[in-house]
């Protein structure tokens, strides 16, 4: 009996410190992250009078309601994206409309595709010294095949938890970076988003038709070449990056070639990236064909993707007008 009574006195005891230690412990509460990132974005549209950061965030939001069924992983990039629009800093606040007039961060311009019903959506980065009643260039950027794009919600999350852009690239017009809904290398569905993608803009602010621009990295240098060859009439010029332009044969035929015989091209590949030969043969056919506006350069390295090789690019393609 004795050493049942101690029993008894040592688990009352210990009970009565767990009691003692609980009222002093803070609950930590549970956070539902999309919802409070949904209220924060309805409350700095609210208070904005700015019709496209209005218009950004109701795109977040649409984005979010879109892709509900989250993994963890992209339930901790909303967790970093509410972090971010929820917290005041100095400098590119992802809740302050210079962050974005200044070309730091870029808007998010969503749509419910006709296509499919699926929400999409894109970066929107405006020009310098923005006048969105005057009419501009149009640059339409194509990421190439990496984890981002693969999710939605981190690509949509990615820009506002990531370091700011520091660049001059397009500085003088739109430049629309489309989700393509992923890595589907620019076929389908993800074709559908860029052409959708740019009639949605379109719709929004005026676009010199003169000056219509599409590059991109890798798979996506591969999709600059895919749109060059299926509206030729369209571009002013055609920039790419490291372009897989490898993906498709029948779209690298004499008559796929010819086809682009007078558009402007520029190719930056890395001396040691597994491309470079490709891109050589496209390029030394285009020339063959009397094509006069290409450029090559080869730089030293391999398979990357350098902000330096884009500005050069970007300065090189702006100065031609479609005809």
């Amino acid at each position: 009996m004795k050493s049942v009574y101690n029993l008894l006195v040592v688990h009352s005891l210990f009970m009565l410190i767990f009691l003692a230690c609980s009222k002093d412990k803070e609950i930590t509460p549970v956070i539902d992250y999309p919802t409070a990132l949904k209220d924060t974005l309805n409350q700095l549209s609210a208070r904005s009078d700015n019709t496209f950061f209005k218009l950004h965030c109701e795109s977040i939001i649409e984005v979010i309601e879109g892709y509900d069924d989250y993994t963890s992983v992209e339930l901790d990039w909303i967790k970093d994206a509410y972090y971010s629009f929820s917290t005041v800093t100095p400098f590119y606040s992802s809740r302050d409309i210079s962050t974005y007039l200044n070309r730091n961060r870029s808007f998010i311009l969503s749509w419910v595709s006709p296509t499919d019903g699926v929400v999409s959506f894109a970066y929107l980065t405006p020009p310098s010294n923005w006048n969105p009643a005057a009419e501009y260039p149009l640059y339409v950027s194509l990421h190439g095949m990496w984890e981002i794009p693969a999710s939605p919600i981190k690509y949509l999350t990615y820009p506002y938890i990531t370091n700011p852009s520091q660049t001059f690239a397009f500085e003088d017009g739109y430049l629309l970076e489309p989700w393509g809904r992923g890595n589907w290398w620019y076929q389908g569905l993800s074709e559908t988003d860029i052409w959708e993608s740019i009639d949605i803009l379109e719709d929004l602010v005026s676009i010199n038709q003169k000056r219509k621009y599409i590059l991109g990295h890798s798979m996506g240098g591969y999709g600059a070449w895919h749109f060059g060859i299926i509206a030729p009439d369209i571009w002013a010029a055609i920039g790419l990056s490291s372009s897989a332009i490898w993906y498709n044969q029948s779209e690298l035929t004499q008559a796929a070639i010819t086809s682009v015989k007078n558009t402007p091209f520029y190719f930056v590949c890395g001396g040691f990236d597994g491309n470079l030969g490709d891109n050589q043969l496209v390029y030394q056919s285009l020339e063959a064909i009397g094509n006069e506006n290409l450029s090559f350069v080869i730089f030293n390295g391999g398979h990357v993707y350098l902000t330096e090789n884009i500005e050069n690019m970007y300065l090189w393609l702006k100065q031609f007008e479609k005809e």
